[in-house]
């Protein structure tokens, strides 16, 4: 039988651990139980993208809130978003410009309650693909790619407007929809996205744009200079 101290280690200590060993830092205020399922939920990510991105300066931040992290953007509105949402109002964020990855344990309920975020897996597998594909930006980013431009335009071009209406943010134009299409299309890959109740339609809308992230996530997701890694990105 599991002694009570290494049950303590386990769930406590080791996903702190871990985390910090790949550049994070763990506000030592959020529950043990939020830290775990953000270590879990990266358990299921592609093994060399958070070396990668800690690689590229990247940084992952557990929260209380993004309120509080973010003072300067709570009352900003997320690209998006419906209107009257603002920041204090999400549980995740990524800062290209300060290569950082926010996820919050808390968040600001429309009616002004706090309230614990509830999506926290998908929303780290969805946020820690925005960060890849920015951070490859340079080199290629996956979204911009000709081949996933591709399928995603000529599938948008048949959506129905219903399923539009539907799916507007994988939609949005210019980058935005792309871009938000990839993040959740990769995180269904690795286990599930940040929008459950529409993961069943994403794969019917979207399902060449689909095979294009799992047929090139090797070839057009890892830049050249990863060298060997490149085997080990597939699960």
């Amino acid at each position: 039988m599991m002694s009570m101290a290494m049950t303590w280690w386990l769930v406590v200590t080791a996903p702190v651990m871990w985390l910090e060993a790949h550049g994070a830092r763990v506000d030592r205020r959020v529950s043990p139980a939020f830290t775990w399922t953000v270590w879990a939920s990266c358990q299921s990510l592609p093994p060399a993208l958070l070396p990668q991105l800690q690689k590229r300066g990247w940084r992952i931040e557990l929260v209380p809130s993004l309120a509080e992290a973010l003072p300067l953007l709570a009352d900003a509105a997320p690209r998006g978003w419906p209107d009257g949402w603002t920041w204090k109002n999400v549980d995740a964020v990524h800062l290209p410009s300060e290569r950082r990855i926010l996820f919050a344990e808390w968040r600001v309920a429309r009616d002004g309650r706090w309230v614990r975020c509830h999506r926290v897996a998908g929303v780290v597998r969805h946020e820690l693909a925005h960060a890849w594909d920015a951070a490859c930006r340079q080199t290629g980013s996956f979204s911009e790619s000709s081949r996933f431009r591709l399928a995603y335009q000529r599938e948008v071009a048949r959506l129905p407007a219903s399923v539009l209406r539907r799916l507007g943010y994988f939609v949005q134009p210019t980058d935005a929809g792309r871009q938000e299409a990839f993040a959740e299309l990769a995180a269904l890959v690795w286990g599930g996205g940040s929008s459950p109740h529409l993961a069943t339609l994403l794969r019917q809308s979207f399902p060449q744009t689909m095979a294009v992230v799992r047929s090139s996530w090797v070839g057009a997701a890892v830049p050249v200079d990863v060298g060997d890694v490149a085997a080990s990105v597939v699960r």
